[in-house]
């Protein structure tokens, strides 16, 4: 295994599962349901791979779940784009429950969906069940970076107007050549096969833009007004400073502007004050930490820069329509899930 890139074969034990889950490089943490968790319990059996080629991740899956688990993530904005060979599969994404493998969509189920700002996903395994999938997870400011023209600015504009709504659609013929290709390719070692892999999940992911792309037409998702090229990253500067400053005039003099310019290049790009997305995404970090680090309410209220605990309830509350402790209750319950 490497920074890049893990293969598996069966067994997938738990610990294995969390190590290979690091290469993508998001927050993450697998809860066990029905039994002590150990780390060397056998969760999947069959062949597994996660790589990594910066900012665009490619995950294969071929084999049976041998236990009933929920593996929380953190996901960052970008684009995932699921292709179901076989089986079904049960998540959880902002609240909501989805299920893949429920349409009749053959040969392959492809779906896809956009997230716009950051967002927690529950993954929902079950003893005994059955899956043949292929994902691959593209990060915003990797499809941003790419952006040479105002049509592709356009585009991708308008791929991330509506957030954490899954589409589906049916695989083509070249869309099903190029992921079995890829499948086959799932367990590359040699520099030749990596790029060949980088290669061809590119395509893969070419495909899956345009279609998905054609869904959100077929919606009419209009894009909001076009952002100039470099300024597609001032969202991915504020959150590189938010850690490290507690306040406007901090963030302001990292990125080397004044503060009265921030917030009106801010407010003119995304339709948002940079003090309403700084506070939100404050929330943000601080709820994936109750889930995933088992924050108390307090130490998440002094994460997300509060002072006193009621005020980041309430806040909290009008952000996510939930307290934190019916966020954490309702999530222990989710652990509980068994798909119908």
């Amino acid at each position: 295994m490497n920074k890049d890139g893990a293969a598996e074969r069966s067994p997938l034990r738990q610990q294995t599962l969390e190590d290979m889950l690091e290469v993508t490089g998001v927050r993450h943490r697998i809860f066990p349901s029905g039994s002590v968790e150990n780390s060397r319990n056998v969760v999947m059996r069959g062949r597994f791979s996660f790589h990594n080629h910066g900012g665009l991740s490619v995950h294969c899956g071929h084999g049976v779940e041998t236990r009933s688990l929920s593996s929380v993530a953190e996901l960052p904005p970008g684009l995932s784009f699921n292709l179901l060979f076989r089986g079904s599969v049960d998540f959880s994404l902002g609240g909501r429950r989805h299920r893949l493998g429920a349409r009749d969509l053959s040969p392959i189920e492809c779906s896809g969906f956009a997230l716009s700002r950051p967002e927690m996903m529950t993954r929902f395994t079950r003893s005994g069940a059955y899956v043949d999938k292929l994902n691959i997870f593209v990060q915003q400011s990797w499809l941003q970076q790419r952006c040479q023209s105002e049509a592709g600015r356009v585009q991708v504009q308008r791929l991330f107007a509506r957030h954490a709504i899954p589409h589906f659609w049916a695989a083509d013929a070249e869309t099903e050549s190029l992921a079995r290709r890829l499948m086959a390719l799932d367990a590359a070692q040699s520099f030749s096969e990596q790029l060949q892999q980088e290669q061809l999940a590119i395509e893969l992911l070419s495909r899956c833009v345009d279609a998905f792309d054609e869904q959100l037409l077929a919606g009419d998702a209009r894009p909001a007004a076009l952002p100039g090229a470099s300024d597609f990253l001032l969202k991915q500067w504020v959150d590189e400073k938010l850690r490290d400053c507690r306040g406007l005039d901090e963030i302001a003099s990292a990125l080397g502007v004044s503060v009265s310019t921030l917030q009106r290049k801010f407010k003119v790009l995304y339709g948002t004050t940079v003090i309403d997305y700084v506070r939100r995404r404050r929330l943000e970090i601080a709820r994936a930490a109750l889930i995933m680090e088992g924050l108390s309410i307090g130490e998440a209220a002094y994460l997300a820069g509060y002072n006193h605990a009621s005020n980041f309830v309430a806040a909290f509350k009008k952000a996510f329509q939930v307290t934190p402790a019916q966020l954490v209750r309702s999530h222990r319950r989710s652990r509980k899930f068994e798909p119908g």
